[in-house]
C-alpha cells in the first residue's frame, strides 16, 4: 500500500492547487496525519470531519494518534513536531513544506517530499500531463505555496527535457 505521513503545510499546498487531493491520489493511497495537523488546516471549520468532507478525503486521510512526541534539534512548530514523529512512528515518508522541518526530518533518515516535488513526479510517472503539471507549480507560486526560484528550479531540473 503506497501510504505516506503529511504536514499541514503539505495539506494547504493541496488545497490549493486545482483538484489537489485527486492528483495526490494516484500517489497515495493514505495519508497519515496526527490530530494536531488536523487541527490546523481545519480551524476555520465547525469539525474536523466537516474539513475532510468538503475535500472529499474522509477515505484518504488517517488521523492517527502519536505515541511518543519526539524532540528535535530545530525548533519545529506543533504541527511539524507531531508530523515528524508519526512519520518516524510509521517509518513512512513525510510531506512537509518547510524547510526547517524537511531537514530535521532528512537528517533522521525520513524520506520527505514537498507538493512541488511530487507534481514533478507525476509528470515524470505520466499520471499527469506537462502543461498540467506546470500550471500546478503556477498555482503554488500563486498561492505563495512555493518561491518563484524553487518554481523554476523544479521546471529546470524536471521539465526541460
Amino acid at each position: 500500500m503506497r501510504e505516506v505521513v503529511a504536514d499541514t503545510g503539505a495539506l494547504i499546498s493541496l488545497e490549493k492547487i486545482t483538484n489537489g487531493y485527486q492528483f495526490i491520489r494516484e500517489l497515495y493511497d493514505k495519508i497519515y496525519i496526527p490530530p494536531m495537523v488536523l487541527r490546523e488546516v481545519a480551524y476555520h471549520y465547525e469539525s474536523g470531519d466537516q474539513y475532510l468532507k468538503e475535500y472529499g478525503i474522509e477515505n484518504l486521510v488517517v488521523i492517527e494518534e502519536v505515541r511518543n512526541l519526539d524532540t528535535f534539534r530545530r525548533s519545529l512548530h506543533a504541527g511539524e513536531q507531531f508530523a515528524l514523529s508519526l512519520a518516524i512512528q510509521k517509518q513512512l515518508p513525510l510531506l512537509i513544506e518547510e524547510i526547517q522541518g524537511a531537514k530535521e526530518a532528512f537528517d533522521l533518515g525520513i524520506s520527505v517530499f514537498g507538493i512541488g516535488g511530487l507534481i514533478a513526479k507525476s509528470f515524470h510517472k505520466n499520471i499527469i500531463p506537462r502543461d498540467e503539471a506546470e500550471k500546478l507549480l503556477l498555482e503554488l507560486v500563486q498561492h505563495e505555496r512555493i518561491s518563484k526560484e524553487f518554481h523554476q528550479r523544479i521546471i529546470e531540473d524536471h521539465f526541460n527535457i
